[in-house]
């Protein structure tokens, strides 16, 4: 992964965040996500993409390709990358409600989260404004947030 890679910055956006050994399935209910008030996915437009264009967010779930997951599998890691971590939290985001994400990104990576006006899909609904901000990162890797803790 990212310490294999050389890689001077590890950047997560909107996403997961498991701890070393942890199984996909386990996530959920370690994280507290279904108390979290997260939407649920009966309607993925609404879910995930409820700021996307609509006909924009219609052409990205066809080209979506089912993800895997295997719920029995352990994360894979011994420890987060040592490298500098930064995560781009999404303030509109139904699915992983801000409130609850700000304390999983801090309990889990040690990481004060930065925060995008928008849904799950930033990369569909704010694409300027997210690749500014992975720009910005790059240009300035030693004000990184810190390294990724692991702790639970």
């Amino acid at each position: 992964m990212a310490d294999h890679l050389a890689a001077d910055l590890l950047v997560h956006v909107s996403a997961m965040v498991p701890v070393p050994g942890e199984r996909f399935m386990a996530w959920w209910s370690a994280t507290g996500h279904e108390a979290s008030g997260h939407a649920p996915l009966d309607d993925e437009l609404a879910a995930y993409m409820h700021d996307v264009d609509p006909e924009l967010a219609r052409q990205a779930l066809a080209r979506a390709q089912p993800e895997f997951h295997a719920p029995e599998e352990p994360w894979p890691l011994v420890a987060q990358p040592d490298v500098p971590t930064r995560f781009v939290l999404c303030t509109e985001d139904r699915f992983f409600p801000a409130a609850w994400m700000r304390e999983v990104v801090r309990r889990r990576l040690g990481v004060e989260p930065d925060e995008l006006e928008a849904s799950h899909s930033p990369y569909l609904s704010r694409p300027a404004e997210l690749a500014g901000r992975l720009d910005g990162y790059v240009a300035q890797p030693a004000a990184a947030s810190g390294r990724g803790t692991g702790s639970g």
